[in-house]
C-alpha cells in the first residue's frame, strides 16, 4: 500500500455471504443448467449469419410447437430438418471462432433418429434443446441478430424422469408459451426469461 491508497474496511461479509450463494447454487443437482459459453465478441452478423440463425430458430421453434401441442408427427418432420439447419448455422459462423465451436456439435443430433413416440420424442428433444440453448443464447445480443426467446420450465424433471428441475426452450418471438416437456397435461407451464 501507499499513502493515499483506498482500503476497503467494510462490506466484505456481504461478498462472502454472496459468494457462499453462488457456490450452492451451482453445486445444486436440481437446479443445474448448462454452463453459457462466454460471451462471444460484439459483431454484426452477416446477412448470411441472420439467415442461418433465423432458419435453426425456427426449427427449434417448430419443435417445441409441435411437442407443446402432442403433435408426434410434426416434431418428427422437424426433427428430419434439424441437422440440415444446425449444419447450415454452423457454416455460416465458421469464421468466428467465438462461436463456431459451440454450434457444430448441434449439426449431429443423433438424439432424434428413430424416437418411436412422444414421451421419447420428449426426452430426446430435452437433450438436444439442452444444447442448443447453451451455444445460441449468447447471439441474442449481438447486432443483427433475429429475435428469439427463452423460455423455462421450473419442473422439467417431473416430465422427463433423470433430467435436472430446470429446463429451457426456444421459441420465436410473439405466440405463446408452450411447454414442449409436458404438451397438453400443462401447456403454458413455463417462464420468459428476459435476455
Amino acid at each position: 500500500l501507499a499513502a493515499g491508497d483506498k482500503v476497503v474496511t467494510q462490506g466484505n461479509l456481504l461478498i462472502d455471504g454472496q459468494a457462499e450463494i453462488n457456490r450452492s447454487s451451482q453445486s445444486s443437482d436440481d437446479t443445474e443448467m448448462p454452463e453459457q459459453p462466454a460471451a462471444p465478441t460484439s459483431q454484426a452478423l452477416s446477412a448470411e449469419q441472420t439467415a442461418a440463425l433465423s432458419a435453426f430458430v425456427n426449427n427449434s421453434d417448430a419443435m417445441a410447437a409441435a411437442l407443446g401441442n402432442d403433435k408426434f408427427a410434426g416434431f418428427q418432420q422437424a426433427a428430419a430438418q434439424t441437422p440440415a439447419a444446425a449444419k447450415q448455422l454452423a457454416a455460416a459462423f465458421a469464421s468466428r471462432p467465438d462461436i463456431a465451436a459451440t454450434l457444430a456439435p448441434l449439426a449431429d443430433a443423433p438424439e432424434f433418429q428413430a424416437v418411436p413416440d412422444l414421451k421419447s420424442a420428449r426426452a430426446a428433444y430435452h437433450k438436444y434443446i439442452t444444447r442448443t440453448v447453451a451455444a445460441i443464447t449468447p447471439l441474442q445480443k449481438q447486432p443483427g441478430a433475429p429475435k428469439f426467446d427463452i423460455w423455462e420450465c421450473g419442473m422439467a424433471d417431473k416430465a422427463i424422469p433423470g433430467v435436472p428441475k430446470k429446463a429451457r426452450w426456444i421459441q420465436v418471438p410473439g405466440r405463446p408459451g408452450t411447454n414442449p416437456f409436458y404438451g397438453q397435461d400443462m401447456p403454458d407451464c413455463g417462464e420468459l426469461i428476459q435476455p
